[in-house]
């Protein structure tokens, strides 16, 4: 029996597949990431991944506007009252305890009280713009660190209480950051 020649065509075709498969193979194990490839600063911005640009990239001239920014500079600012404090309950600290009402119509309050014989006693009472339509109760900071809170009535009235039977938000309770919606 002989063995036939493989013809020309054969040839180059197992050649080319040969070559075409460990060209691949060699492609693969070789390549580099981009990040290796690509000189600095010489993409624009439409090649670059998303978030990846920090301040220092950044021309702010192309920028633009923020969304409603002009907006938050032209909201007034907020106009404070002083509590009117009652039944012996002082200010804890230069904070003039007060309240003021922003633009949406919410009730900020601020400052700190104390007073060590007034344990159950109102507070103060917030006019009615700022008073709740009912009772609420604002979490509160009292005297060393305490869970407290703040009752404020239908009428506006506030009470300072916390889980130790009064004694830490009599000495001290914080209305600093407290917020509320009158309606």
């Amino acid at each position: 029996m002989s063995i036939r020649r493989p013809s020309l065509g054969t040839v180059l075709g197992v050649v080319s597949l040969v070559v075409a498969m460990s060209g691949t193979a060699v492609a693969v194990t070789t390549a580099q990431s981009g990040d290796s490839l690509i000189i600095q600063r010489t993409l624009s911005g439409n090649r670059l991944r998303l978030d990846t640009v920090t301040g220092s990239e950044v021309k702010e001239s192309s920028l633009g506007t923020v969304p409603k920014a002009t907006l938050a500079q032209t909201l007034p600012k907020l106009v404070w009252h002083d509590l009117t404090l009652t039944n012996g309950w002082i200010p804890a600290s230069a904070r003039i305890p007060g309240w003021a009402i922003d633009a949406q119509g919410l009730v900020h309050l601020r400052g700190e009280i104390g007073n060590h014989t007034s344990v159950g006693q109102a507070i103060a009472t917030i006019p009615a713009p700022g008073a709740p339509q009912e009772t609420i109760y604002l979490t509160s900071i009292a005297q060393g660190w305490t869970h407290g809170s703040v009752t404020i009535t239908a009428t506006g009235q506030m009470f300072a209480e916390d889980n130790q039977g009064g004694q830490a938000a009599a000495a001290f309770t914080s209305l600093d950051g407290l917020t509320y919606s009158p309606n």
